[in-house]
């Protein structure tokens, strides 16, 4: 009976101790602290985070150790348990230990690929990141998405489709638009769509956003988008928009001879013109001026070196291969205002994606 009784009665000794465990603090934890990390609790506490003679494992080492107790959940615990299954998908091949396991590991932590504040119960995960939201009509840039490495990709590279597709919502009137935003956003949007041909032509999937692309009061629309998107692979600059000298339709047909002759086929670049304002247009034909006619706009579209010769693509209006000669032709044109930049040489910053813009609902 009394066998029984110490039998069922319970046990008030201390459950055994597993171990101690290096945890990551997030801070300062570098290759060599998540390896010993991805080991979980099989320290003895007198060389859990130093060595045997009582120095810190290196320089800057922040590790927390853990005591872990059998059948109890420890703080770290799940962050180890991930960053274990880490260590095992780098290090392992063939469900088996690989060949130099440190060397894999430490190039893999080193070359930006893991971050340690992921794998610490101290540290608070970073908010997702929200797309911004600004007022159109004080000229606040927005975008879609926060960095180009988080752009949805095409499944190809897209090559003239790129120009018919970038502007999809072109003749959309909605019904309620932001401060300053006319009733047909997507039609003096031609800054936005450029970029954002170039871009799917890259294989971005990206499209233009509504609304004139505004810049600074002394930085020309065009020129402010190069600015902060796209820089050349040599020199590290943003491209330059040139004018052949004098206001004349000749200036402007030797610029595009200048482009025809010294790039290369398969070149592209983009193109802008000034329009003639109103009252221009109405002293032609002999009327008088209005108020509010000196207004001055543009438009700014893709040039392309194909089988020797530039074509013009419109990637806001979708019309492609126009020759310079119609362009230019055009009853509005302004004769002297082109201007032209070479784009396949440079590559494009996320500060494209604020070119682009945003949603209709990120204006307010």
């Amino acid at each position: 009976m009394i066998l029984l009784l110490c039998c069922i009665m319970p046990s008030h000794q201390p459950r055994p101790l597993h171990g101690y465990a290096r945890v990551l603090s997030g801070r300062e934890n570098g290759a060599f602290c998540t390896m010993l990390a991805s080991r979980g609790p099989v320290y003895r506490e007198d060389i859990v985070v130093r060595r045997r003679d009582g120095r810190r494992y290196h320089d800057g080492c922040d590790c927390v150790p853990v005591l872990v107790v059998d059948g109890e959940s420890w703080a770290g615990q799940e962050q180890y348990e991930r960053l274990e299954a880490r260590w095992r998908e780098v290090t392992w091949s063939n469900g088996m230990p690989g060949p130099n396991q440190w060397r894999r590991w430490r190039a893999h932590v080193e070359g930006g690929n893991l971050n340690a504040r992921d794998y610490s119960p101290f540290t608070k995960p970073k908010p997702a990141w929200q797309p911004p939201r600004g007022k159109y009509a004080g000229g606040d840039q927005v975008r879609r998405w926060q960095s180009l490495d988080a752009t949805p990709r095409l499944t190809n590279n897209e090559e003239e489709e790129a120009y018919t597709r970038v502007n999809p919502r072109l003749e959309e009137v909605p019904d309620n638009l932001p401060e300053g935003m006319g009733k047909e956003p997507w039609k003096v949007n031609c800054v936005r769509c450029v970029s954002a041909s170039e871009l799917r032509r890259r294989g971005y999937d990206v499209t233009a956003g509504a609304g004139t692309f505004k810049s600074p009061a002394d930085i020309g629309n065009a020129q402010h988008s190069l600015n902060i998107g796209w820089r050349n692979t040599e020199t590290g600059k943003p491209p330059e928009l040139v004018t052949w000298r004098g206001m004349t339709k000749k200036a402007d047909q030797s610029l595009v001879k200048y482009f025809n002759k010294t790039m290369p086929d398969g070149a592209r670049g983009f193109a802008t013109n000034s329009w003639k304002t109103e009252n221009e247009l109405r002293r032609e034909k002999w009327l008088p001026p209005v108020p509010d006619g000196d207004k001055r706009s543009g438009h700014i579209l893709v040039w392309e070196k194909i089988g020797r010769r530039i074509v013009f693509h419109d990637p806001q209006t979708g019309e492609v291969r126009q020759t310079p000669t119609a362009y230019m032709a055009h009853k509005e044109y302004l004769n002297g205002s082109l201007s032209m930049c070479r784009i396949d040489d440079c590559q494009p910053l996320d500060g494209v994606l604020d070119v682009l813009g945003g949603d209709l609902d990120q204006w307010y």
